[in-house]
């Protein structure tokens, strides 16, 4: 992982993030009542990878959804 990072090839954790969909891959939303956790990313399922700063592989997430 170190050989990888110093050709900047990193991966990213984005929980509590928006939802952004060139950088998410959404497999679930699940509810919630809080609207200010609506589009956040409530859990991360599979780490996403970037090289110099372009996406190789989304993460794979769950978003949450506000309901009233």
């Amino acid at each position: 992982l170190n050989i990888l990072k110093q050709y900047d090839f990193i991966s990213f954790d984005p929980t509590g993030e928006h939802f952004d969909p060139s950088r998410h891959d959404p497999t679930e939303s699940v509810s919630t009542v809080k609207k200010s956790d609506g589009g956040k990313i409530i859990e991360v399922l599979q780490c996403g990878y970037t090289l110099h700063e372009k996406i190789i592989r989304p993460a794979k997430v769950k978003v949450a959804e506000y309901k009233k």
